[in-house]
């Protein structure tokens, strides 16, 4: 018995060390980095904790291009409205997963269904049921007292189809928590290949089905890497050993032209803007439940473009409306610039100073102001350690708020404390972007930061722990709209807005890039700002993201 055990695991050293000694030839591999920060644990797409590499094994019904706010036909060839609550899409023919086996419209409905049944999935809200009318036509039921369009519509890009004959013999139980890192089956451009502790190797799949639609992939294999910082990275990049980088390098925008490097912009700002980072006040913790308070502190924060040229040295844009809207079509469509003339602050430290006088918070003899009873007021701000861009960015508002007299200090916890205290509520003030990223529309950055009701712990959003019936109200009326209805949704829009200048229970600070570089020595015809085809993210799942599909076919040897 001791032996067999031996045996065994010399086979299972024997086999990962061969997975750790695959020599891929360079002319064919495509070496990308930014998404992969610990070894691949889980290859499940029902789970959000999913490992990289999930969105080119595993497919969606259409994928989104946030360049051009549109949706683009995937596994669905089409998709349209029959009548106000029953969305109808019709599959492409001939799709199989790398089994064989067909794709069928059973599989889709498989899919939105299954969540019904599995308590730690989601159902989309407001769907009734997925109805099969043929092999390769499904009608979506939804609800019309829950139907919620934009979720809908998020649902059609963000989730992936799964086969119903391998995930119907896992139990229910199971399927949420199952690693599927054993040959997992699904339909996509590429298959899981084998992976290890630093990287993940995917080979492209050639019997794929959209070769002759989208365009064969022209990597034969796609190669994801994990690496230990930003600046080892950056070396990579340099060398031509990491080929699309997706991670922040700091101070990369010097290397652009000496080392040939594809950027979206050639000068600055060199990014696409990714997601707003803003300053989250908690407002159930005195002072910061005042709205006129949290509207001093917006007050006094300094200019955007001080901020990101300090930090960013112009990979950034330099400047971020008071709404923190991202600056791409799909929301700026809804965004009222009157009520920001009329609501919207600019940096004004007097401005500021006057209404905490006003308040009550007075300077006391060592320069500090004072709660209105004359007690100490301290505060402090937190974002992850070794995040150094955000590190950077925190030193300096935490001193723009110093200069008006408030004892602020920047403090950096590691992630999980980070994390811990930001969902539990032990936090003043804190950085965060996670859920204020590129999307179909503004509405999942509002739900995010409002439509989550206040509980112990808040881990999807609503992290500044803010109520507001108006808004609630305002947000579940928004959802009853489909998103080119902009004539009824503009009004909603501009009454949040309005609410969101007068509470101020979060304070938009800069917009995150889209951190992406390109060394050109392997490969060429990357997106860029002249040649825009996609946005230029390998992340493969969920958001904006799954558009990245479209980079593969059209990438070309640089030899």
């Amino acid at each position: 018995m001791k032996s067999k055990l031996v045996l065994t695991l010399i086979v299972l050293i024997v086999i990962a060390s061969l997975a750790m000694a695959i020599t891929l030839p360079r002319n064919e591999t495509l070496y990308l980095g930014g998404a992969m920060w610990g070894p691949l644990t889980n290859f499940n797409p029902l789970n959000p904790s999913r490992g990289w590499g999930v969105g080119y094994v595993y497919q969606t019904l259409f994928i989104y291009n946030p360049l051009t706010n549109k949706l683009i036909p995937w596994m669905a060839k089409d998709g349209k409205w029959i009548n106000a609550t029953t969305y109808e899409v019709v599959l492409r023919k001939g799709m199989t997963w790398t089994d064989g086996q067909p794709v069928t419209a059973k599989d889709v409905k498989y899919t939105f269904e299954l969540p019904f049944k599995v308590k730690q999935l989601v159902p989309l809200p407001g769907l009734e049921t997925v109805k099969v009318i043929n092999n390769r036509t499904v009608e979506f039921v939804l609800n019309p007292q829950t139907v919620n369009y934009p979720e809908f519509y998020s649902a059609m890009y963000s989730s992936y189809i799964i086969p119903q004959h391998i995930w119907s013999k896992i139990p229910a139980n199971k399927v949420f928590s199952v690693s599927n890192l054993k040959n997992p089956i699904g339909d996509g451009p590429y298959k899981l290949l084998t992976y290890n502790q630093s990287e993940i190797i995917l080979e492209r799949n050639d019997n794929w089905w959209g070769n002759n639609i989208f365009g064969k992939p022209t990597p034969k294999y796609v190669v994801e890497i994990r690496v230990s910082s930003n600046n080892v990275a950056l070396g990579l990049l340099l060398q031509g050993k990491l080929d699309i980088s997706n991670f922040y390098l700091p101070g990369a925008q010097s290397l652009i032209k000496p080392y040939h490097l594809a950027a979206w912009h050639n000068t600055p700002p060199y990014m696409l803007p990714y997601a707003t980072v803003l300053l989250f006040l908690n407002t159930t913790k005195a002072p910061l439940n005042n709205a006129q308070f949290r509207r001093a502190l917006a007050y006094a924060i300094g200019p955007t473009n001080e901020l990101t040229q300090r930090v960013y040295s112009g990979q950034v844009l330099s400047y971020v409306n008071p709404v923190g809207f991202l600056p791409i079509k799909s929301w700026m469509q809804f965004y009222n610039k009157s009520v920001e003339k009329q609501y919207g602050y600019v940096y004004d430290p007097k401005k500021a100073e006057q209404i905490l006088n006003e308040l009550g918070y007075k300077k006391g003899t060592n320069g500090w102001r004072t709660l209105p009873n004359g007690k100490p007021l301290k505060l402090a701000i937190i974002c992850p350690y070794g995040w150094t861009d955000w590190m950077a960015a925190e030193r300096i508002v935490a001193q723009d708020l110093r200069k008006i007299g408030l004892n602020v200090t920047a403090e950096f916890p590691d992630y999980p404390t980070y994390w811990n205290n930001f969902t539990s509520g032990n936090y003043t003030m804190a950085l965060n972007s996670f859920g204020a990223y590129v999307s179909m529309t503004p509405y999942t950055y509002l739900y995010w930061l409002f439509g989550y009701p206040v509980q112990k712990y808040m881990y999807n959003g609503n992290f500044e722990r803010y109520s507001n019936s108006e808004i609630t109200k305002l947000i579940d009326k928004i959802a009853t709209y489909k998103l080119d209805n902009v004539k009824a949704l503009t009004p909603l829009y501009s009454k949040l807005e309005k609410i969101f200048l007068q509470e101020m229970p979060v304070i938009p600070l800069w917009y995150n890039g889209q951190w992406y570089l390109a060394n050109q020595s392997v490969w060429t015809n990357y997106p860029t700002a002249k040649n825009p085809y996609v946005w230029p993210s390998t992340w493969a799942g969920g958001g904006s993201q799954v558009g990245s599909l479209l980079l593969y076919p059209k990438l070309k040897h640089a030899h």
